[in-house]
């Protein structure tokens, strides 16, 4: 019907997001740990390239 509602996290959920953006953080770090600079680099454009493949995919193109 057109109405719209706004939605806010309670504070037991903001707590549990908290939770989650630490353990993302620790796990992210203990992933990267032995890699250097220049790896992360080439990881970051290998994995923007591998969505963009996706996405024209997706998009009904070979």
């Amino acid at each position: 019907d057109g109405r719209s509602q706004l939605l806010h996290p309670t504070p037991k959920g903001l707590a549990v997001m908290e939770q989650l953006q630490q353990a993302e953080q620790e796990t992210a770090a203990i992933m990267t740990r032995s890699l250097t600079a220049s790896e992360l680099e080439l990881f970051a454009e290998l994995t923007a390239r591998m969505v963009e493949n996706l996405t024209t995919q997706s998009k009904g193109n070979p």
